[in-house]
C-alpha cells in the first residue's frame, strides 16, 4: 500500500501495537464516559465537563499550577503514549505507565459511580 508515495505496511510491529494501543486507550475512555455519565446522571452535562477537560482544564492547568512537566501526567498524554506505544525516552512516561495512570483516571471516576449508583439506584 502506498500513501502519498510512502510505503505502508500494516502488519510491522509497530502499527500492530499502535492498533493495540488505540483500542486499549478507547476501551478505557468508554469506561470513564460510562462513570461520568453515571455520576452526573445527565447526558449533557457529562458531555460538556468531558470537553472542557480535555479542551480547556488540560491545558491550563500545567500553565496555572506553574508546573509544565505536569502535562505529561494528565489523561490527554497518557492515551497519546498508549497509543503510540513508546518506550521511556528523555524524561517522558512509557506506554506501560501511561496505560497505568490512565486506568488510575478511570477507577477515580468508576469507584465513586459504582458507590453512587449503588446507593442511589439499588438500595
Amino acid at each position: 500500500m502506498l500513501t502519498k508515495d510512502l510505503p505502508v505496511d500494516l502488519l510491522t510491529a509497530d502499527a500492530v501495537l499502535t492498533a493495540l494501543g488505540v483500542r486499549i486507550a478507547a476501551g478505557l475512555f468508554a469506561l470513564a464516559g460510562a462513570g461520568l455519565g453515571a455520576l452526573v446522571r445527565s447526558e449533557a452535562l457529562a458531555i460538556i465537563t468531558a470537553v472542557a477537560w480535555w479542551f480547556v482544564i488540560e491545558g491550563l492547568l500545567p500553565g496555572a499550577l506553574r508546573e509544565p512537566g505536569l502535562a505529561k501526567y494528565l489523561p490527554a498524554a497518557a492515551r497519546a503514549l498508549i497509543q503510540a506505544g513508546v518506550p521511556a525516552v528523555d524524561g517522558t512516561v512509557a506506554a506501560a505507565t501511561g496505560g497505568l495512570l490512565v486506568a488510575a483516571y478511570v477507577a477515580a471516576i468508576a469507584v465513586p459511580a459504582v458507590l453512587l449508583t449503588k446507593r442511589r439506584d439499588v438500595g
